[in-house]
């Protein structure tokens, strides 16, 4: 009884269709149990939970603001998480519904984290040619950045709205900006070249191109998230670091090869 915030992180992220089952127990049914473990043990705590952004993905090449409807691309992750944000919104408790972007793991001094997310450069490195648009913004932010955040709007007392996004918003870099700063201080990734959202598909790398595919409509969307509520609510500690300032750093902590050894394994 005397817990003051939940802060419920947890998450099946896969993307993959096979695994709709146990997306679905996880994500939707762990919210449900959530709500009714907070009623009955802590009635009064405020419950943060994470979702992500990318609930939502059009009008693509916008800024989107928290309160535009789920639409754009989906799988089975983003449809759970939207379902889960229905039921945590619904109950009738403290509820903020917390929405980070693409999250990278500076502040975490772990090599096998510095692989989260980074893992697709050394697969697009060693296709070459992939169907990117150089000119998308990519929502980047660091996992320390999202954590303060976490817990400042779990602390914060008064808070004006339910919805926020962690996010980089309108100072999001586009795909060639971040490529273009890795390649200058890792030539070995020179090999990356954006043919477009529309380029061919790669045919002779296929099985090294599928690991990456899912995550293209959410790159070539091209939306940044607005972040103006976490501004205001917890001033410049809402405002995200420069992505170019740091991918380069976690790019360092490991080698493209092994890198694309341990996540380009069948």
């Amino acid at each position: 009884r005397g817990v003051g915030a939940i802060i419920h992180c947890a998450a099946n992220t896969s993307f993959s269709d096979d695994e709709q089952r146990s997306i679905w127990r996880t994500n939707v049914h762990g919210a449900t149990n959530l709500v009714a473990l907070a009623r009955r043990e802590a009635p009064d705590a405020r419950l943060v939970f994470v979702s992500t952004a990318s609930v939502v993905t059009a009008p693509v090449g916008t800024c989107l603001p928290e309160e535009a409807p789920f639409a754009g691309h989906e799988n089975p992750y983003t449809r759970s998480k939207r379902e889960a944000e229905g039921i945590v919104s619904s109950s009738d408790l403290d509820v903020v519904i917390a929405r980070p972007s693409i999250v990278l793991s500076r502040g975490v001094d772990d090599r096998a984290m510095a692989r989260s997310i980074l893992w697709s450069l050394p697969i697009m490195n060693e296709i070459g040619d992939v169907p990117v648009d150089r000119d998308a913004p990519v929502d980047l932010v660091p996992a320390d950045f999202v954590a303060d955040a976490l817990v400042r709007l779990a602390v914060e007392p008064r808070l004006a709205h339910r919805v926020y996004h962690i996010s980089a918003g309108r100072d999001s870099r586009t795909f060639g900006q971040i490529l273009s700063e890795i390649v200058r201080a890792n030539p070995e990734y020179s090999r990356i070249r954006p043919t477009g959202a529309a380029g061919r598909r790669p045919t002779g790398s296929r099985r090294l191109f599928r690991p990456i595919e899912a995550y293209l409509p959410f790159i070539n969307a091209g939306v940044r998230y607005a972040n103006d509520r976490l501004q205001a609510e917890i001033g410049r500690a809402g405002r995200a670091p420069a992505s170019i300032d740091y991918v380069s750093e976690l790019l360092s902590l490991i080698s493209l090869d092994e890198a694309f050894v341990e996540m380009a394994r069948p």
